[in-house]
């Protein structure tokens, strides 16, 4: 295990300025966003709504940012092939996974949670995080291109939000505004869950 954490400092370290992409859109976009909703002169909304609605728009497609920059390495970074021979790709995966989830929990923390709103909330990013990391790690492996895992994880994300019925048990925008979430979160977990498991015997054959 530790050598798994050593490999991820690295990789993270790699990552140099972009590393910081997502925790700027975390913690400056996302708030900012939520709040500028609120002065609507239009239509001005409840704070809560309004993180709930950026946060389905934006907290999906950015949670695996680190995933992507990582397997580039894994794929088309030179020597690649010592990095896939050593392993651990899963590991690995799991570890940033529970890094952007810490990461983004901080959003959360400093509004009204006197329903219990808020950490719904964050359950059902947490999900749907969780499901699209396996979406990525599924593509790039499969296709072994990191290219293609982009195209897949922002057509999932117009998916995953959309308001098709047929598509409804696969989408994580089924989640919001739901009082039975979780009922709704199940599926998606056991689809992410079939990702996961086959991105990371993917991997194993592209060694």
């Amino acid at each position: 295990m530790f050598k798994i954490l050593e490999r991820c400092y690295l990789q993270a370290k790699n990552m140099k300025v972009l590393f910081f992409v997502p925790l700027f859109v975390f913690y400056i976009v996302i708030p900012l966003m939520a709040y500028a909703y609120t002065l609507s002169p239009i239509a001005p909304q409840d704070l809560n709504i309004t993180l709930e609605q950026v946060s389905y728009l934006f907290v999906p497609v950015f949670s695996v940012w680190w995933l992507y920059l990582s397997l580039k390495e894994y794929l088309e970074g030179e020597g690649n092939e010592l990095l896939v021979m050593s392993g651990g790709i899963g590991a690995m995966s799991a570890v940033f996974f529970c890094a952007t989830v810490i990461s983004f929990l901080p959003v959360f923390l400093f509004y009204d949670n006197s329903m219990g709103e808020t950490t719904d909330l964050f359950l059902q990013m947490t999900v749907a995080s969780f499901l699209m990391y396996g979406v990525v790690l599924a593509a790039a492996f499969a296709f072994r291109s990191v290219a293609v895992a982009i195209l897949a994880a922002l057509c999932y994300a117009i998916l995953g939000t959309s308001a098709m019925e047929e598509f409804s048990l696969i989408e994580y925008g089924s989640m919001q505004g739901s009082v039975m979430w979780f009922h709704e979160a199940m599926p998606l977990v056991v689809l992410g869950t079939v990702f996961w498991v086959y991105g990371i015997l993917c991997s194993k054959r592209y060694r």
